[in-house]
């Protein structure tokens, strides 16, 4: 890659790490919109298939938020998510020294779940190539500049542990998370978007099939409205609580 290539790449990936809670959004959006006649029949697999694949979504989104709350409950006291690429200490204990971006591996498992539980492979063909570009250029951008900053301390965590996959599971009995009650308050908000986009999945493929009693429609109808609740309580919570 020439000089003014990479350039180009490590600035890209600045920009995206900058908008990183945003850019999902519409693409996620076009995602749904592309699932909504696909919900409407059961996929090449047939009905048990679609099932099973809710089933894995589920789990891969769960395994994904509980990475996530680990990874934020065992950060150093005073970490905090910045718009800039920049660290004030290399941090290669717990979660990282299982694989360097934990947070990241928690949003592909959250994505990838989503994408299982929608049938649909205009959904896989948009979201999947986004991501995918969009976390290799975020991830070159960060570790260009902690390189520079952390130079062989950092060189020599790269060689152990990997980026992403796969996991360097002997390091797991390292893991002591701490601050629960932070990472609680900070989870909140991406638990309760994938579990709004889920269970809206869930809803619409059901009822538009004609799988969806009136008694499980409400159940589903109580629990998007428990999300927001959690939601709302949680935003109360940070304003009241130090």
């Amino acid at each position: 890659m020439s000089s003014a290539s990479h350039s180009l790449s490590v600035k890209l990936g600045a920009l995206l790490f900058r908008f990183r809670s945003f850019t999902p959004v519409p693409v996620i959006a076009l995602g749904f919109a592309l699932c909504w006649r696909s919900h409407i029949f059961p996929g090449p697999g047939g009905a048990s298939l679609d099932a099973a694949l809710n089933v894995v979504g589920l789990a891969s989104c769960s395994l994904g938020s509980l990475i996530r709350l680990i990874t934020v409950a065992a950060e150093p006291r005073g970490s905090t998510q910045t718009r800039r690429i920049g660290a004030n200490a290399l941090h290669t204990t717990g979660p990282y020294a299982v694989v360097r971006h934990p947070l990241y591996l928690g949003n592909a498992l959250i994505v990838s779940g989503l994408l299982l539980i929608t049938h649909a492979g205009p959904a896989y063909a948009l979201v999947l190539p986004f991501f995918g570009l969009g976390y290799a250029f975020i991830i070159a951008a960060e570790e260009r500049t902690l390189r520079a900053n952390f130079g062989e301390a950092w060189t020599a965590w790269a060689a152990q542990v990997p980026a992403l996959f796969p996991p360097r599971f002997s390091a797991l009995p390292t893991l002591r998370p701490t601050a629960w009650r932070i990472a609680i308050r900070r989870e909140v908000n991406p638990f309760v978007a994938w579990g709004l986009g889920a269970t809206a999945l869930l809803y619409w493929e059901w009822w538009a099939r004609g799988l969806l009693p009136r008694a499980e429609a409400k159940s589903l109808q109580v629990v998007m409205l428990g999300f927001v609740a959690l939601l709302v309580a949680n935003k109360v919570w940070k304003k009241v609580s130090p």
